[in-house]
């Protein structure tokens, strides 16, 4: 969020190498959300939701992720976005940091206030909310099909999300409703099935405005308060955790069109040097227009890297006609993987 830090951290202790650093357990690392970037965040979170009449402020805690858990009224917010240095740290272990900038996180905070605002004043109760959502209860799938042409659903986080089940679909339509200055009447006019929802949505918290809501202090799961891993053990599970989830298949043939095998051409630039050469470039592009988080797509290029290796591919073609097509194929690639139905859920 930004390269310096709206309060100046009071957590010198965590100014040091990546080394020892890992080494801390995530219950030691005593920050508080007040000293970070993220406290502003909130404060302007709560402020819209009073200039839209709603006197709920959700509770935010330092979390292992974004987080609201079902039937509670709490946000998780992931702990490395209060310090400066843990989201550098969580940039070079998985290649982003989501909510990194101030746009992005809030984006995030008014859909988890949309889960928290569902869940205290317990909207699955209404018949409405069922009718033009569908049941809360529907259980939570491991993966989810988007539909990217629906006009049914509103797009406020990235990959559909709306489309994953009734209560994301609930909370992303909540979210684009609270954004000041959306427009929302305007943009979805031509998306009917959408736009139901969205003045559904107008028209309930209307009726909610002033209305008290008693709010005991909820749950708060995956509080790193009560975490006792390291950072070093976080990192290994996550990571491997992001290895399983996302690594699109492809076949030697996709390859075999963008490279040449060595024979015939013994000076060329060995592929694997190619792509390893632009890795970086290659992420940033496929991942703005995949879907994919780059650490998945920085995934894929790993394994495509060790395929030209045994195969023994090599460029023949200018670099930027071969930059062009290995950018076009990693995307359709990861389309392909994206339309399987393999999209991971989230929080």
């Amino acid at each position: 969020m930004g390269s310096g830090t709206a309060r100046d951290p009071k957590h010198d202790g965590l100014n040091k190498p990546d080394a020892e650093l890992l080494r801390i357990r995530l219950c030691d690392l005593a920050l508080r959300i007040e000293d970070s970037e993220i406290g502003p965040l909130i404060e302007q979170l709560w402020r819209e939701l009073g200039e839209r009449g709603l006197k709920f402020r959700p509770q935010c805690y330092l979390s292992t992720e974004w987080f609201v858990e079902q039937g509670e009224t709490c946000i998780g917010i992931p702990f490395f976005l209060a310090h400066p240095k843990l989201m550098r740290l969580e940039r070079r272990q998985v290649l982003d940091v989501e909510g990194a900038s101030a746009d992005e996180a809030m984006r995030i905070l008014r859909h988890e206030a949309g889960h928290a605002v569902d869940y205290a004043y317990r909207m699955k109760r209404s018949r409405g909310r069922r009718e033009i959502f569908g049941s809360s209860s529907t259980p939570y799938p491991e993966n989810y099909t988007p539909r990217p042409h629906s006009h049914g659903f509103v797009r406020h986080l990235d990959n559909w999300y709306a489309q994953s089940h009734p209560d994301e679909d609930f909370a992303e339509t909540f979210a684009v409703w609270l954004t000041p200055h959306s427009a929302w009447g305007e943009r979805y006019r031509n998306w009917k099935g959408a736009l139901r929802k969205l003045q559904w949505m107008d028209a309930r918290m209307t009726k909610l405005r002033g209305q008290d809501v008693r709010v005991q202090s909820g749950a708060m799961p995956h509080a790193i308060a009560a975490d006792q891993r390291t950072l070093q053990d976080f990192y290994d599970q996550r990571l491997a955790a992001l290895a399983e989830e996302t690594s699109p298949e492809y076949v030697d043939g996709d390859l075999r069109k963008i490279f040449a095998g060595r024979s015939g051409n013994p000076s060329a630039e060995k592929a694997a040097d190619y792509i390893r050469k632009n890795r970086k470039r290659l992420r940033e592009v496929v991942a703005r227009w995949s879907g994919l988080k780059k650490y998945n797509v920085d995934h894929m290029l790993s394994a495509m890297t060790a395929t030209c290796r045994e195969l023994d591919l090599v460029r023949t073609a200018p670099e930027d006609a071969t930059l062009s097509n290995l950018a076009a194929c990693c995307v359709a690639l990861s389309k392909n993987y994206l339309f399987a139905g393999r999209f991971s859920m989230s929080s």
